[in-house]
């Protein structure tokens, strides 16, 4: 432990850790703490709870704005396509929406697309009026079956995403999904991030990585412009702040 608590107050601790891959090549094994994969012939995996999802307009949003001249057709509308949320962000989608032919309509919450590509144009369209990417937009509405709310977030979580879809025969559009892992988990320690200094108010971070030299693997320090080959590694156990692991077997 780095930082503990006494009577209230962080302090720094040197306390000396003894991990594994420190001074030695032994790795770090958590095959007693890892979850097993899934046995396909005695445990099936539960369906997507979005399939029961049931929308319910947000009726404090609908009594707010049913006293400014809202209908409640409209607002239920309003509330479905942005978000269910505040009573701003639906009454702004109401006066981006005044012109709409359908506004005061009895409203239906779209049905789901038949076809793994097709998405609800309406949906569509309003995420486009976001100012959200249109390709984009169609991706977010297929992965999650139409559902308006988690298609925004979706995007916006995703803004470097090409927008194009799996392949059908893609691993991670199978049916027969895998999870977790059979073998046993070992990991090796390939970083670590050391904090300088006597204080948790104050100090310095530097940051040690196992490299490859001259096919030899080193500890390299790197300490903002200065890269060297780390000699005294007593810092990695009593100044070590994050150890962090790759998996090898």
């Amino acid at each position: 432990i780095r930082i503990k608590l006494e009577n209230w107050v962080p302090l720094k601790t040197s306390n000396e850790l003894i991990m594994p891959g420190l001074g030695n090549d032994e790795l770090l094994d958590i095959r007693n703490y890892q979850a097993k994969a899934a046995n396909p012939e005695s445990e099936v995996l539960l369906e997507d709870a979005d399939e029961n999802y049931t929308f319910i307009p947000n009726q404090e949003t609908i009594n707010q704005l049913s006293e400014m001249g809202f209908t409640e057709n409209a607002i239920t509308r309003a509330l479905y396509y942005s978000g269910n949320g505040n009573t701003e962000a639906t009454m702004n989608w109401l006066l981006q929406h005044m012109d709409d032919t359908n506004l005061n309509d009895p409203f239906e919450v779209p049905q789901k697309a038949t076809s793994k590509t097709e998405v609800d144009e309406e949906s569509l369209s309003n995420m486009v009026a976001m100012g959200l990417d249109m390709k984009l937009s169609k991706k977010a509405l297929i992965l999650n079956k139409g559902d308006l709310n988690r298609s925004v977030e979706w995007v916006f979580n995703n803004m470097d995403d090409d927008g194009e879809l799996p392949q059908a025969d893609s691993p991670s559009n199978t049916e027969n999904k895998t999870c977790g892992y059979n073998e046993p988990g070992k990991y090796k320690l390939t970083s670590v991030v050391c904090h300088k200094g006597n204080s948790v108010q104050s100090g310095h971070y530097v940051a040690f990585i196992k490299k490859e030299i001259e096919n030899v693997e080193r500890w390299v320090l790197y300490n903002d412009e200065k890269i060297v080959i780390a000699e005294d590694l007593e810092e990695l156990s009593k100044n070590g702040y994050i150890y962090i692991y790759s998996r090898v077997i």
